[in-house]
């Protein structure tokens, strides 16, 4: 099939693109002269951009993959009107709520500031309960592009919402200690004295392996591992 990948950081769209095409599918990105089986949106997440995606692609693309954020809708889980309204149309629509991506090219690079932290921290990292209990709903990217490609191409997700995230989510401060680990940081992290906040409700990939046979390619130990064991692991992914 001939898929369109509209919006996204490059690192992202990158390993979707991959992803897709090693299956067979025809893949391109930016703008497309003819018209698409599929759009993948990478964007859906900003204000508006669902909307604007389906009234562009509505009718034209026989499916319409909106790459949205967990971040956003934490406890709103499958209520599709948060991104699209009462969106009746004519294409197949499919929602994919996307955790925090991280991976080579992540422009943030928030794998390698954190270890940077707690080199540079000495003997003991201190965090207040709020940043220590917090729970950042985190994806490799590796993991996020296998979740798109079965999303896009997989007939039983037509019209459905799934969460995509790592299988591992703990407290920022456990994902901390897993870094710790990978770099043998040899201090101890130390969550000041107070209250520590709600636990919020952590989002799965039940539905997206329930449904559609969704696996994990790669654990979040072995990911965070990989990028700090890798030369430069940050380097740009390419657009």
């Amino acid at each position: 099939m001939r898929v369109l990948i509209v919006g996204g950081a490059g690192f992202i769209s990158s390993a979707v693109a991959e992803r897709l095409t090693d299956s067979g599918h025809a893949v391109f990105k930016g703008d497309l002269a003819d018209v698409p089986d599929i759009v993948i949106d990478l964007d859906a997440a900003l204000p508006g951009r669902a909307r604007e995606s389906l009234r562009a692609w509505d009718g034209r693309a026989r499916r319409i993959v909106l790459g949205s954020s967990l971040t956003l809708f934490p406890g709103d889980e499958y209520a599709r009107t948060s991104e699209c309204g009462f969106w009746l149309g004519r294409s197949e629509v499919t929602i994919v709520r996307l955790g925090v991506v991280y991976g080579a090219g992540d422009p943030d690079q928030s794998v390698a500031s954190l270890a940077q932290r707690l080199r540079q921290s000495g003997s003991e990292l201190r965090l207040s309960p709020a940043e220590a209990w917090r729970y950042t709903p985190r994806l490799y990217f590796e993991n996020a592009a296998a979740g798109l490609a079965i999303a896009a191409t997989a007939r039983p997700a037509a019209g459905r919402i799934y969460n995509l995230v790592d299988t591992w989510q703990g407290p920022d401060w456990q994902w901390a200690q897993m870094v710790a680990r990978a770099i043998e940081w040899p201090g101890r992290i130390v969550i000041a004295s107070g209250h520590a906040p709600v636990r919020p409700a952590i989002p799965s990939n039940q539905r997206l392996h329930r449904e559609l046979g969704y696996r994990e390619c790669v654990a979040a130990r072995d990911a965070v591992r990989l990028l700090l064991a890798t030369g430069q692991p940050f380097a740009a992914a390419g657009a």
